[in-house]
């Protein structure tokens, strides 16, 4: 039963993807559903007017700044940040 159970786990692991934009989204809405007003209105005037202040629709953006081929929007004048997006900091 114990081997059952590890070749269970096992394959369960295999299948483990990481956030991508979906997790991002959900997220970001919780969070911003946790935000006062005057905090989201400070937001609506940094991000693009046509969002309409809705954080979870740019929560995957530097995912999809990252690589070319993932970057259908063609943020050009963003790619300097592509290397910010995973920072390796010490423990």
């Amino acid at each position: 039963m114990l081997r059952l159970y590890f070749v269970l786990f096992y394959q369960c692991i295999l299948c483990v993807f990481g956030w991508g934009p979906i997790g991002h989204s959900l997220v970001a809405h919780l969070a911003q559903s946790q935000l006062d007003s005057s905090t989201n209105n400070w937001i609506y005037n940094y991000i693009p007017s046509d969002l309409s202040g809705n954080l979870s629709a740019i929560a995957s953006w530097p995912d999809i700044i990252l690589y070319p081929d993932t970057n259908p929007l063609d943020y050009t004048n963003w790619q300097w940040s592509r290397e910010l997006h995973f920072i390796n900091t010490p423990d």
